[in-house]
């Protein structure tokens, strides 16, 4: 929920010399400062990030209740507060070495990495006045910024590079689910177009078995003056009349769906739930689905149309 963090919790307190010239920076709207640790909740070892805001406010993305504001306030990851079997509302025993303090549960977040392979459902946030509690001799070696609206980025962390060549900058870093996702981001596209490949020859064969059957129908239909073109137009509407009742199950079934399975997999990684619906591309399946159906049924009308009516009506 930041566009760039600087520094390390390895670095001495490097506030005299960064803060300035972040806040002289009219690029940057808003700056949070502080650094990251691991902490203990019970058994439970926990990686936390503990930040004070300096300028503005920004902190991890809530998913629920609010960002700790008090040295006795700290928000959790979802898997985290799973494996400590914690809520918002609880009180926890957070210690580091022989030190520890009890610390009320006000938010559920995600904590982005910071120098480390934290998932996003785990981890936690607390102030920076809350961490020293635990190590007193903390120094702030971490800052988070978000750049203004309409700021040129690249050029903005040019520049800070520029002006702070002993501290690291660092972009975009992505944790190990989202890239994970990434290396099989086309997956679901293969499987639709499989799944559309098997639906379009199940109608192929649907629409040819179903003249074998009605050929007796067809015949009749001739025999009382269908033309040929009329004859593979009923052809055309059975097609028609198959797509658009498939569609009209399987679009808000599938709507409904993915967004379910979203969102369960979303709330297991501990991420936000944010389905998002091409309402365009839905709106273009129906004529496209459509068209291709008619295609599809070309060759079968073309050979209903061809029915002998007398030979047919013989044999029956």
């Amino acid at each position: 929920n930041w566009d760039a963090t600087m520094g390390d919790n390895f670095d001495p307190d490097t506030s005299n010399d960064v803060l300035p010239v972040l806040k002289a920076e009219p690029g940057i709207s808003e700056i949070s400062t502080g650094t990251d640790g691991t902490v203990r909740v019970g058994k439970t070892s926990v990686d936390a990030l503990a930040m004070d805001q300096f300028q503005g406010r920004i902190e991890p993305t809530l998913l629920e209740g609010h960002g700790p504001e008090a040295p006795d306030q700290i928000a959790f990851g979802t898997q985290t507060l799973r494996d400590i079997g914690a809520s918002i509302g609880s009180v926890v025993r957070v210690s580091v070495g022989d030190l520890s303090q009890s610390m009320r549960v006000v938010g559920r977040i995600i904590v982005p990495p910071i120098g480390d392979s934290r998932g996003l459902g785990k981890g936690a946030m607390m102030t920076f006045a809350g961490y020293r509690k635990l190590v007193p001799e903390g120094a702030r070696d971490e800052y988070l910024i978000r750049a203004a609206a309409g700021a040129d980025r690249g050029a903005l962390f040019e520049r800070i590079r520029t002006k702070l060549t002993g501290t690291a900058l660092q972009q975009g870093i992505e944790g190990s689910e989202v890239i994970d996702l990434q290396h099989v981001d086309n997956l679901p596209f293969v499987l639709g177009g499989l799944l559309a490949l098997v639906a379009l020859g199940t109608l192929a064969h649907t629409l040819v078995s179903g003249i074998r059957r009605r050929r007796r129908d067809l015949a009749i239909l001739k025999a009382i003056g269908f033309l040929r073109r009329q004859v593979s137009g009923v052809v055309a509407w059975q097609a028609s009349a198959l797509v658009l009742t498939a569609l009209a199950l399987a679009l808000p079934l599938g709507f409904l769906g993915g967004r379910w399975a979203w969102s369960v997999f979303a709330n297991t990684l501990g991420t936000r739930p944010e389905p998002i619906v091409n309402g365009i591309a839905v709106a273009a399946l129906v004529p496209v689905t459509l068209i291709v159906a008619n295609v599809i049924a070309v060759l079968p009308g073309i050979s209903a149309g061809r029915t002998q009516s007398a030979t047919a009506l013989r044999t029956e």
